[in-house]
């Protein structure tokens, strides 16, 4: 609890100029936008979004995805060095057991996705199709927005064309902000 607390109030100031951006996303696309931050193995929740009436996801604050196998998780992964990607995912490694390499090749084809396109997708993982964009602050620490929904409702299409480009774009203008 105490580094979800932490994880909370160090980024106290990235909410409050993200939070009116993701408010204004999860409002005009219908869709849930959220902030995350890594803490060890996992992406915690530290602000999300929604339209009261969307369907969108229930992610509370201090939810938890997992780092390997969400796109918060790949993205972050994606937006580190070579060498702070390898030194977490040899610790993802160590936790993986025969997972690991299907997880390996995920996080490779989301490096490739984010140098290409500048977001990384999951589309269908646990029935939901999400995009992220790796935030990254002036002292060098790396968060991730994301956005998404249930895959009935948002299409493969839907992110590859108009989620993820917009999403590019609010993150864009949250670093200047920041």
């Amino acid at each position: 609890m105490l580094s979800l607390g932490y994880a909370y109030t160090s980024n106290l100031n990235v909410r409050k100029i993200a939070k009116p951006y993701m408010e204004k996303m999860a409002a005009q696309a219908n869709v849930s936008v959220g902030l995350t931050i890594r803490e060890r193995l996992s992406m915690i929740y530290v602000e999300n979004c929604r339209n009261e009436n969307t369907q969108a996801l229930r992610m509370d604050v201090g939810s938890r995805l997992p780092l390997a196998t969400s796109s918060s998780g790949r993205a972050y992964l994606a937006a580190l060095s070579d060498d702070e990607r390898q030194q977490i995912t040899s610790l993802v490694e160590q936790h993986a057991g025969d997972h690991w390499p299907v997880w390996q090749e995920s996080i490779h084809k989301a490096v490739d996705e984010y140098q290409e396109k500048g977001f990384c997708t999951s589309l269908g993982d646990w029935s939901v199709n999400a995009v992220t964009v790796p935030l990254r602050l002036l002292d060098g620490r790396v968060m991730a927005i994301n956005c998404g929904g249930p895959k009935f409702l948002i299409s493969d299409e839907m992110i590859m064309k108009s989620l993820g480009p917009q999403l590019v774009h609010v993150v864009r203008d949250i670093e200047a902000g920041v």
